[in-house]
């Protein structure tokens, strides 16, 4: 849920508000902010990966 709540562009105290909404209480902004900036890193390194070391079915 914060994955897709961070690809739609969804604020983290937004999020927060979100999983409270869903039963999860436990979950603080700066939580998510950390889930984001995993997120961010992973992002980066599939972007920034070699292309030359396929084979890839889809490009």
């Amino acid at each position: 849920m914060v994955a897709t709540a961070y690809v739609l562009g969804v604020s983290t105290r937004r999020v927060e508000k979100l999983a409270a909404s869903l039963g999860v209480t436990q979950l603080s902004t700066s939580q998510v902010s950390a889930m984001a900036k995993h997120l961010d890193e992973q992002v980066a390194a599939f972007r920034n990966r070699p292309l030359d070391q396929g084979p890839y079915t889809f490009v």
